[in-house]
């Protein structure tokens, strides 16, 4: 049986408890086994902001709390696979997700359309995306619900809309120093500790 490969990219600036959850809700409500976890370096909605953290620095807390999901959940760690990808951040400057899309497919040599993890707030401007008309011919948006938007995806479209129970929680909560402890899994929260982030 083929592998069904998933993207979930972002800034992860810090990654919490809410990506771990959405891993595992693609993991557990989807037949997606293999989720390439992809870093900005610089994300194309973010432009001007820049991240708090360095990228060695997002990149070191990805590991750390992948491991802490792994011990959390190895019934859904054994046959499945993770894969933390630094490809945008070795590539520098802004990244595209079909410019992403495009490299991982190729470099692994993936016929099928890949799994884009999306959260329903990027709906409304979906459409607008870098290259979309030839974005929605390589992936299968995958709509998890964060703020309940009703906004119809663009036409032509490939989406599987997923019931997910919604994480309350954001990265910038532990940014403004608010809710680390209750955010953040044990190794990333000592991590960020040790070395003073967002402080």
């Amino acid at each position: 049986m083929t592998e069904r490969t998933a993207i979930l990219g972002g800034s992860f600036d810090p990654v919490h408890y809410g990506h771990l959850h959405l891993l595992k809700c693609v993991l557990s409500m989807t037949s997606f086994s293999r989720i390439f976890v992809v870093p900005a370096f610089l994300s194309n909605f973010k432009q001007g902001a820049g991240s708090v953290a360095s990228a060695d620095d997002r990149l070191q807390m990805l590991r750390l709390a992948l491991e802490d999901f792994n011990d959390e959940n190895p019934e859904l760690a054994a046959g499945k696979q993770i894969i933390i990808d630094d490809r945008e951040i070795r590539k520098g400057g802004v990244s595209y997700t079909i410019d992403t899309v495009k490299s991982i497919k190729q470099e692994f040599g993936i016929p099928e359309r890949i799994g884009l993890i999306i959260g329903d707030d990027h709906l409304p401007r979906l459409g607008e995306w870098e290259g979309f008309d030839q974005l929605k011919e390589l992936v299968v948006f995958l709509i998890f619900r964060r703020f309940g938007v009703k906004t119809p995806p663009p036409e032509g479209a490939e989406c599987i809309f997923i019931d997910n129970p919604v994480f309350d929680g954001s990265s910038t909560e532990v940014r403004d120093g608010n809710r680390e402890e209750e955010l953040l899994s044990p190794r990333v929260e000592a991590y960020v500790r040790k070395h003073a982030l967002y402080c």
